[in-house]
Formats: C-alpha cells, structure tokens, sequence
C-alpha cells in the first residue's frame, strides 16, 4: 500500500475518482461555514440558558432588582 496521493492528472485515476476528489475539496471548504454556524448557534444557546436562569432565580425570589 502506497501513501502518495492520487494525482487527478494520472492516466490511472478513473473520472470518479477525480470527481470524488473534487468533492472532498469542497467539503474541506464548506467544513469553516459549518463550524461558524455552529458558532453561533452555541452563543444562542448559551445567552438563552442565563436568560433561562436569571428568570427562574426571579420567579422564585432568589433575585430583587430593588436596592
């Protein structure tokens, strides 16, 4: 088993292996969008979570905003 690289330029390679390479380049790219989105949705969650708390600590008296 060799570990070089398939070389989509070589008489060897079939079209669907250069297509399946042309597509495993764009998942690589399309991997930094997904991970902002991911990004953002833990933000979300994590604003959304105090929001959550601060209510409940209110509701049961734990929290006054009077000074």
């Amino acid at each position: 088993m060799s570990s070089q690289p398939i070389n989509p330029s070589d008489s060897h390679s079939s079209p669907f292996d250069t297509e399946l390479q042309q597509q495993f380049a764009a998942e690589i790219v399309k991997q930094s969008e997904r991970l902002d989105d991911l990004a953002k949705q833990l933000i979300i969650l994590e604003l959304g979570l105090s929001g959550v708390y601060v209510t409940a600590l209110q509701a049961i008296g734990h929290i006054t905003w009077d000074r």
